[in-house]
């Protein structure tokens, strides 16, 4: 019963400082019914190590850890095979709950698991989702960070381009990258550097 409530609760440390139940029994083993996952997160909460937060529709009961380093030995006690395995679950689980149900709210999330998974062409179209949702709700900061890092994927993935139909298409996004970031600069008064996005779009 411990072991396997450590392995609840190293699974859970992949999905993030917050977790959700459905998400946990999706990357969870089959063998264990969804009863015996709930009793046992009971149980880890009746050791102060989690607790719960608030329902959310889709997803479940959202859990939070008590102590963000316990929380961070126990990520870093998985192999980094088992952390890349379970990180593609949960970009795999999220991603059909977006689309099927037009969930924007969880670009970031994904853009984060893809990257952890090593998915750069799913982190990156994530990214961009993520850039420019915080863009529409002049979330300015977070725009920023998820546009500049569209375009170090971009500038990545340019190397390793084949043929001239990919490296144009890469090049497209670019663009739509650097002027979204452009945009945005100068809507927070980074000047230098929303003219800097111009030439490099020019």
């Amino acid at each position: 019963v411990t072991l396997r409530r450590t392995y609840w609760f190293k699974a859970a440390a992949v999905i993030g400082s917050t977790f959700w139940l459905n998400a946990l029994q999706a990357i969870a083993s089959q063998s264990v019914p969804f009863p015996q996952l709930q009793q046992d997160l009971v149980s880890l909460q009746r050791s102060g190590l989690i607790h719960e937060r608030a329902f959310v529709p889709d997803l479940g009961m959202e859990y939070a850890f008590d102590s963000s380093l316990i929380r961070e030995v126990a990520y870093e006690s998985l192999l980094s095979t088992q952390r890349v395995a379970y990180h593609l679950q949960v970009a795999e689980y999220l991603e059909d709950i977006v689309f099927r149900e037009g969930k924007k709210l969880y670009f970031n999330t994904l853009a984060h698991h893809y990257r952890l998974a090593g998915d750069t062409k799913r982190e990156l179209f994530y990214t961009l989702q993520a850039a420019e949702r915080a863009q529409s709700i002049y979330a300015n900061t977070e725009a920023l960070h998820y546009y500049t890092r569209a375009v170090e994927l971009l500038n990545t993935l340019e190397t390793q381009v084949l043929n001239g139909y990919q490296k144009y298409a890469i090049l497209t996004q670019k663009f739509e990258a650097l002027n979204g970031r452009r945009a945005v600069n100068y809507l927070m008064g980074n000047i230098e550097a929303g003219v800097a996005d111009a030439r490099a779009l020019l």
